[in-house]
């Protein structure tokens, strides 16, 4: 899947200078969740024990753009860790999934989040669903720009009472910039494109 020289160069334009995704945001995947203690009431929404599953609409990728989508998704599942009780601003995963300064800006939004007493985590019967749209490998290979589509159901909650601080459904369009540190592909910008409530937009 390819996009036209020009649009892949206002796409790098647009991305320079852009911050990080704010922490709540509730990201999207995890490998374990646990229920949030509660010393005056039980959550209000309880949370999933299986990571809602990755979506099927991707089209078939090349060997080269594999491995960036891998990547893509390795941060998402690393910033969802990260952002589960107890949050994890030094995560490892999310540093062996992002560059430098992108890291520096993600794990300040969740060490805001470690401050505030909040973590996220999945409803049961979840219907988060993550999917790149296209990858365009660029700087002879050492760059790839990225397009992706989420509805994201996470939920954002206070660790000491588990109320609800945030439960909204969101769709997102991102455009994100993709870099080669070594063999490994690393997120080093994200931008949010366009916004949804609900599930529309790029996921109608």
């Amino acid at each position: 899947m390819t996009r036209p020289v020009g649009a892949v160069v206002a796409l790098l334009v647009l991305l320079v200078g852009c911050s990080s995704e704010p922490a709540s945001d509730a990201p999207p995947e995890t490998t374990t969740t646990t229920a949030a203690p509660s010393t005056t009431a039980p959550p209000t929404t309880p949370s999933t024990t299986t990571a809602p599953a990755r979506s099927d609409r991707e089209p078939d990728w090349t060997a080269e753009q594999q491995p960036v989508v891998d990547a893509y998704h390795a941060y998402w599942d690393a910033y969802f860790d990260a952002f589960t009780e107890p949050v994890d601003p030094d995560n490892a995963a999310l540093v062996a999934t992002t560059s430098e300064s992108f890291f520096a800006d993600i794990s300040a939004n969740l060490e805001a989040s470690e401050v505030a007493g909040e973590a996220a985590r999945f409803p049961e019967g979840s219907i988060y669903e993550s999917w790149v749209l296209e990858v365009n490998l660029i700087d002879g290979g050492t760059r790839a720009a990225v397009r992706s589509c989420m509805v994201n159901d996470g939920v954002v909650y206070d660790i000491q009472s588990g109320e609800t601080v945030d439960d909204s459904v969101v769709t997102r369009l991102r455009d994100g910039l993709m870099i080669k540190q070594g063999e490994q592909w690393v997120v080093d910008q994200l931008v949010t494109q366009a916004e949804w409530l609900g599930v529309d937009g790029c996921a109608k």
